[in-house]
């Protein structure tokens, strides 16, 4: 930490240093880390739209096109297209852009709170953040997000420093203005959600800062700010067909309420909140006893004013975000509301300074190792998770599906749910088909994508089995479900020519943390006929569904549901569905499937 950070924070007596050293560990630990398994998962859904905008293939004019269908502002995709253009579009390369993203935004970030929070504040501060499943995932994700983090961690940085300079100076403070300009310029062409975020904060420096020259010209950025993304709307509403209500987003206050709370969950890890907690409640009884006590020191003063635009931007941000929602169209999300996460490890960082344990006592000592124990704990439970196929598994299924070598001769059939993808025009289905299906197959290898009543229909009057014929009836990794992947399976089964050899459902995996250790949750799903043939072809978990009661009028139809891992069947169940769940479109009222026996 600099001499200028302790000259701010004098301590009497001196706080030993251990502590910043046990909190950076930590921290360094996740720093480091965030480059450990680039390519163990495959690309999920949005990472593959992603590579979809910067396809090497396709000229400037179309990927700007692209760019225009998608919700998000062009910079962070022509960054990734100058990266790739350099590196590749391997998962490693494109996801060590977020990880050096995601590392710079904890090192701009403890830079630029140098001055209002302590180092060992700071140092806690980054462990929580490095520990937080939000930064864990991000760094290693070939979207926006981690991009966006080092953008908000810039510019809360140089929002420190332009207050700052304005303290130490009469003269206008020209290059701090000039670099919160284009850091704010920067983040609103990079996400909506930090437009938003830039002019909050904007409207504090406005309120705070007293020199009439500097709030004119911060008014002035806020103007060319706005005015640059109005400008990419314009081009996006004029350019494109696009539907901004077409997507998974809503605006009803429940759904709101759950991304706050998620947003929380992300944002910090359970351990964090923990501590977070018991400092909250340490505060507030300091608070109580120190009352009437003299007045704050300056340091004091310019760190409450730090966490008091911390606290401006993230309610702000949320109440223009939901505003956004309720009064143009749904967009509120727990990943938007985390574009802002840089000012919540300002505000961690100044309730460890008033709150946190400085390790002078025993008592002190004992409260630092067991903070730190348990954001390590979490650091390792992150750890193990860096090996593990996390993300949607296209690439696992892809392999599996090119080993149908009776399948090669027509086109794959990729199962979507048009729902999942905002609708299925003609060029979403291509663009699901080539990019997503398609990125893990050869070039040569076609897919056609059908929805859940075209593959129905496809098999409705179909003949029974013949030895030599493709066994792959439909192929899904994104939006399904295990419960409803059984409903679509069951709806299979019980079509004729399926009859007596029922569905298999070949299963894939990914990881995702659960408390303090990780699950694997069935997300990738290839639908075979259920015949000896496919039986040579188990990977992991599969499902076998066949229909065992044949009578043709009856309010419900029972399956048998066999479950075999490796080629040995583990157990089986039964599962009773309403007559009427199975019709046209069976996925539309799959939660009617009652009960397994």
């Amino acid at each position: 930490m600099s001499v200028n950070a302790r000259k701010d924070f004098p301590e009497n007596p001196p706080a030993p240093r251990w502590p910043i050293a046990l909190y950076g560990s930590i921290a360094l630990a996740g720093l480091l880390l965030a480059f450990v398994g680039l390519s163990a998962s495959s690309y999920w859904v949005d990472e593959l739209f992603t590579l979809y905008v910067v396809d090497p293939q396709v000229d400037v004019a179309e990927m700007m096109q692209r760019i225009l269908r998608d919700v998000h502002p062009p910079l962070y995709y022509l960054v990734l297209d100058g990266w790739s253009a350099v590196f590749g579009q391997s998962e490693a390369a494109t996801r060590s852009l977020s990880a050096i993203c995601g590392v710079l935004a904890v090192l701009v970030f403890a830079w630029g709170a140098r001055h209002v929070a302590r180092p060992l504040a700071i140092a806690f501060a980054c462990a929580v953040a490095t520990t937080s499943v939000f930064w864990f995932e991000q760094a290693q994700n070939a979207r926006s997000y981690a991009f966006l983090m080092l953008l908000t961690a810039g510019l809360l940085a140089a929002a420190l420093h332009l207050r700052r300079r304005t303290r130490e100076s009469s003269a206008f403070p020209f290059a701090a203005w000039l670099t919160l300009t284009v850091l704010g310029l920067a983040a609103s062409q990079t996400h909506s959600y930090l437009l938003l975020g830039t002019g909050v904060l904007l409207l504090y420096l406005i309120a705070t800062l007293p020199d009439l020259r500097l709030r004119l010209a911060l008014v002035a950025s806020g103007v060319v700010t706005l005015g640059a993304y109005v400008l990419f709307l314009w081009f996006q509403l004029h350019a494109t067909t696009h539907d901004f209500g077409a997507s998974w987003f809503r605006g009803d206050f429940d759904f709101i309420q759950r991304h706050i709370m998620r947003a929380m969950r992300n944002g910090m890890s359970r351990q964090a909140m923990l501590v977070a907690g018991v400092l909250l409640l340490v505060l507030l009884v300091r608070k109580w006893r120190r009352r009437g006590e003299p007045a704050e020191s300056r340091a004091d003063d310019d760190a409450n004013w730090a966490a008091g635009l911390g606290a401006f931007v993230i309610v702000g941000g949320i109440a223009a975000g939901i505003a956004v929602t309720k009064l143009f169209t749904p967009s509120f999300s727990f990943r938007n509301v985390l574009t802002f996460v840089p000012f919540a490890w300002l505000l961690l960082a100044r309730l460890y300074d008033v709150a946190g344990p400085r390790a002078r006592t025993r008592a002190g000592t004992a409260a630092v190792v067991l903070i730190a124990a348990l954001l390590g704990w979490q650091q390792v439970v992150l750890a193990r998770g860096r090996a593990l196929p996390r993300n949607e598994p296209w690439r696992e299924s892809a392999e599996y599906v090119r080993e149908l070598t009776a399948c090669a001769a027509s086109p794959l059939p990729g199962l979507a749910l048009p729902e999942a993808y905002g609708g299925l025009s003609s060029g979403g289905r291509a663009l699901v088909a080539d990019y997503y299906h398609g990125h893990y197959l050869p070039a040569e290898v076609r897919t056609q994508i059908l929805t859940p009543p075209e593959i129905r229909q496809r098999y409705l009057s179909a003949p029974a089995h013949s030895g030599d014929a493709c066994p792959l009836i439909a192929w899904n990794v994104h939006a399904l479900g295990e419960a409803r992947a059984l409903t679509f399976a069951a709806a299979l089964a019980d079509l004729p020519a399926f009859r007596g050899s029922g569905v298999a459902i070949q299963e894939f995996a990914q990881y995702s943390q659960d408390d303090f250790s990780w699950r694997a949750k069935q997300e990738g799903f290839v639908f075979l006929r259920a015949d000896a043939e496919v039986r040579t072809l188990p990977r992991a978990d599969r499902i076998l569904v066949r229909r065992i009661d044949e009578a043709v009028q009856q309010e419900r139809k029972t399956f048998l549901i066999e479950r075999w891992r490796g080629g040995e069947r583990i157990g089986e169940q039964r599962m009773s569905v309403p007559a009427d769940a199975l019709g046209i479109d069976p996925l539309r009222e799959w939660r009617k499937i009652a009960k397994k026996e």
